[in-house]
């Protein structure tokens, strides 16, 4: 079984959000009337750029990490709408 680090993960799962927000993305544009894919594709891009955050400062202090939770978070909340 392979031995990934934190980073790798935080790269692959970045890299499925961004899929999955231009696939919602294209979904929005074929659907115009229905509203939901459009949410979750914005939703999706601002926790994909949390996660860059937090990878571009892994290796640093601890208390910078919050500016990207409170992004993350923000972005989920925009998911219960």
């Amino acid at each position: 079984m392979p031995n990934f680090d934190l980073k790798t993960i935080i790269f692959m799962s970045m890299l499925l959000t961004f899929m999955l927000s231009m696939l919602l993305a294209i979904t929005r544009s074929h659907h115009k009337k229905v509203g939901g894919p459009g949410y979750l594709a914005v939703g999706n891009l601002v926790v994909g750029l949390g996660m860059v955050l937090v990878l571009i400062q892994l290796d640093s202090l601890q208390l910078l990490f919050l500016p990207d939770v409170a992004l993350i978070g923000m972005s989920l909340s925009h998911f219960s709408k």
